[in-house]
């Protein structure tokens, strides 16, 4: 099954090879696909398909810099989740406002939110949470779009990108380790793009 944004339903079990439709946002709002974690699997976004607005949109996939554990139950609708440390990207950069999290609600959802704010360990992200997110859950450092340079996909203006090569063995992007997400990320700059289609797989390497 697809675990991806929340949509208030109950999943349980692996996410398995699968795409997302249609997704776009007021213009001026990112667009985000959570691509979920898989027990002992990569996560692998095979193609997409996506659609810019009149100034050309920029398209991320963001992988995972580091997994770290929430330290306390945070209840829906408040905005604020404390985590066990601090991560870091490669080089030594802590979390800061305007990185991404992934996060899993206790539905078994994921999704991901934007950091506004830090006081030690507690994080305040720019949205509220919509489901309760469980001490002891995962929580991942995504870093923000600008750390994936080597991921980023320019569209231009009223243009639209296709990227589908038909052979597996050929992605757009892979998990860092096993069991990690992938964030799709646009800036749906200034007039709103459209997120047609984006598929993705699980492979053991």
């Amino acid at each position: 099954m697809a675990i991806g944004t929340d949509t208030g339903s109950i999943l349980t079990g692996n996410p398995v090879s699968d795409a997302y439709g249609n997704k776009t946002e007021t213009a001026g709002t990112v667009i985000t696909r959570v691509i979920a974690p898989r027990a002992n699997y990569r996560t692998k976004v095979t193609g997409f398909i996506y659609t810019a607005g009149t100034p050309a949109h920029t398209l991320t996939f963001m992988t995972c810099f580091q997994e770290v554990k929430v330290s306390a139950d945070a209840a829906a609708s408040q905005a604020v989740v404390s985590l066990d440390v601090l991560p870091t990207t490669e080089d030594g950069t802590g979390l800061a406002a305007n990185d991404f999290l992934v996060l899993q609600y206790e539905t078994g959802l994921w999704a991901a939110h934007k950091v506004s704010s830090l006081s030690a360990l507690d994080v305040t992200v720019t949205a509220n949470f919509s489901k309760k997110i469980k001490f002891g859950s995962r929580a991942f450092f995504m870093g923000a779009p600008g750390d994936h340079p080597d991921r980023a996909f320019k569209i231009l203006a009223s243009e639209k990108l296709e990227i589908y090569g038909g052979d597996l063995r050929c992605v757009v992007a892979v998990s860092t380790k096993n069991d990690q997400p992938i964030l799709a990320h646009s800036d749906n700059a200034t007039v709103a793009g459209n997120f047609q289609w984006l598929a993705y797989i699980y492979a053991d390497a």
